[in-house]
Order: structure tokens, then C-alpha cells, then sequence
């Protein structure tokens, strides 16, 4: 049993073997930009082609953000993939048409319109070949067996919430000007970190909190006696800072901590007091990264990797990278 991280860059690409079955949270970016340059990072499809896996068992796409699932649109072309699942009800994507950016737009407006393009490409595909497409939200001890092996707790999005950007999302594929398919793009942009898929993985009896990019103030809906408790959490947001809030912390209670988040911490991610205020409240929690090969005394390795790996075994979890 064995969990990846990909070094796809700022964005996230998860890839788990458990048993005989192969499932993919995220794709990571498809921007050329992201890997051009950097000697360790590597998009996903590559990273199955050289560890050999041809099939998919299952697809998840937490949300729609292009650091999250663009790249997915290149293993739906390429790979055998026997199930997706998805935050939203894609009936709200118009399959007929793609949303042309604007140019003049800010440039993660510019990137909401890539991500649902590249969703659009992933539905068409999916439907054409008859792949089955679940879609996932939070309901009060709802758990699901993903490729049929693996026991997950689906604790995000809510449901009020994916509606809302549904409503949005259809309203921006009616608009026929650029003034409103720029103001669609932007609202959705913008309220789309409230909605990815939030899954507490059951490795026998060690557990994996994957948040996303569902922060702590997107969490209310979870009621207060909720079990959360987890051996790994994979950190909000890149490791910005409000990824964290301490009644949250507390609740998973973690010792492992992962950061998805390029070296080059844009956007205020890998954000230093992220990782002080969680060594203040867990003295003995261990730090790890996608993208670096040193943060401060927090974490530190001797050379550059293309994938960080967590391996289930009946003496606990270990930890290894695929250096380059």
C-alpha cells in the first residue's frame, strides 16, 4: 500500500496503489511553464509511464482549478480509466462549446476558463467510452470503497455550496458577452476553493486526510464531534495560511504533514507560519514537501526528487523519494 506525491509543481497530482488497483486524485497543471526549467518536477502521465501503469482504476477531480485537473485531460486520452469521480454535476458544464479566456483578463480568470475546457474534454471523453462519472459531497457517515478497495470518507464539498457554483457555472456558459463570461469566470474562480472533494483514507488502520483545497473556514458544515483523527495531512491550499486553524489541527491531530506547493512558494505558499504554529502545538510533527529539498530546520534532503511516497506496512509508515 503505497501513497505518491507527484512533484507536479504548485499544483497536486496523488497517485495511490493499494492491492492490484491504481487511483488518481488530481492531475496537476498542464501549463508547460510549470515543468519547463525545474529537473525534478514531472506531470503525471509521465510519472505512470515510467512506473509503467497503464490503467486507471479510479479518477478523482477534486475541483475545478488548472493546477488541480488539466492535466487530465492528456490521461483521458491516454489511459484506460475504469471510473471518475467529481465534485460537481457536470450537466451544469454546456458540452457544446468551450469558454474562449479573454486576454485581458487577470490570469487566474484566464486559468478557469483552461479548467473547464479541460473538464469539458475529460466529460466528452468519459461518456464516449462509457466510463462511469460519480459525483461526490459530503452526507453525515458517508463512506464510499474507491476502485472498489479502498475506504474513503468523503468530508467535503457541501452540497449547498457545489449548487451555488453550479448555478454560476451554468450562467457563465449562458453569458454572450465578454464583460459577463469575464465576470462568471471570476465569481467561479474565486468560490471554487469551497467546493473540491475531501477524502480521509483508510490505509488498515493509519489514515490519510486529503484536504485539497478545502481550507479550515470552509468547514462549518462538518458537525463539532466529527472523527477527523489522521496519521498524514496533506496540508489546504499549498500550505498557505488558511490552510490551518487550530480547533482543526487539533481535531486530525496528525504527525505528518505534506505540502503540494512549488519551490518558488508563489502565492504566499509554503507559508512560514504555517509550519511554526503546527510545531508549536505537535512538537514531534515531521514536515514534508513536493518541491523543495530544504525549508528551514523543518525539512531537509540531500538532492533533488521527482516523488515523495508513503509506504503502509505492519510496522508503520515509511517514507522514501524518487530522486533524480
Amino acid at each position: 500500500m503505497k501513497i505518491t506525491f507527484v512533484n507536479v509543481g504548485y499544483g497536486e497530482g496523488i497517485v495511490i496503489s493499494y492491492q492490484d488497483k491504481i487511483i488518481v486524485i488530481d492531475t496537476g497543471s498542464n501549463l508547460l511553464e510549470e515543468y519547463e526549467g525545474y529537473a525534478a518536477r514531472i506531470s503525471i502521465d509521465k510519472y505512470l509511464k515510467n512506473n509503467n501503469i497503464s490503467k486507471i482504476d479510479a479518477l478523482v477531480l477534486t475541483h475545478l482549478h488548472e493546477d488541480h485537473i488539466c492535466r487530465g485531460a492528456k490521461l483521458i486520452d491516454d489511459y484506460e480509466i475504469s471510473q471518475i469521480y467529481t465534485n460537481i454535476d457536470y450537466s451544469a458544464i454546456d458540452l457544446s462549446k468551450e469558454i474562449i479566456p479573454n486576454d485581458t483578463d487577470e490570469k487566474y480568470t484566464r486559468l478557469f476558463a483552461y479548467s473547464t475546457n479541460a473538464y469539458r474534454h475529460i466529460i466528452l471523453k468519459a461518456l464516449e467510452n462509457n466510463i462511469p462519472i460519480h459525483k461526490l459531497y459530503y452526507e453525515k457517515d458517508k463512506q464510499i470503497m474507491i476502485a472498489g478497495v479502498l475506504k474513503a470518507d468523503v468530508l467535503g464539498p457541501n452540497l449547498d455550496v457545489t449548487y451555488e457554483f453550479e448555478k454560476n457555472l451554468k450562467l457563465l456558459y449562458k453569458a454572450t458577452t465578454r464583460e459577463d463570461i469575464t465576470k462568471y469566470s471570476y465569481i467561479l474562480d474565486k468560490s471554487a476553493n469551497a467546493t473540491p472533494i475531501m477524502l480521509r483514507l483508510h490505509f488498515g488502520d493509519k489514515k490519510v486526510l486529503l484536504t485539497s483545497d478545502l481550507v479550515p473556514n470552509n468547514l462549518k458544515y462538518l458537525p463539532d464531534d466529527i472523527d477527523i483523527s489522521s496519521d498524514i495531512l496533506k496540508l489546504a491550499h499549498h500550505g498557505q495560511i488558511d490552510g490551518i486553524e487550530e480547533n482543526f489541527l487539533k481535531k486530525v491531530s496528525a504527525n505528518m504533514y505534506i505540502t503540494c506547493s512549488s519551490s518558488n512558494r508563489i502565492n504566499n505558499s509554503s507559508h512560514k507560519d504555517v509550519y511554526k504554529n503546527i510545531r508549536q502545538m505537535f512538537s514531534d510533527s515531521k514536515f514534508y514537501f513536493t518541491d523543495e529539498i530544504s525549508y528551514d530546520d523543518y525539512f531537509k534532503v540531500e538532492n533533488k526528487f521527482s516523488a515523495l511516497n508513503f509506504h503502509f506496512t505492519h510496522s508503520g509508515i515509511e517514507v522514501s523519494f524518487d530522486f533524480i
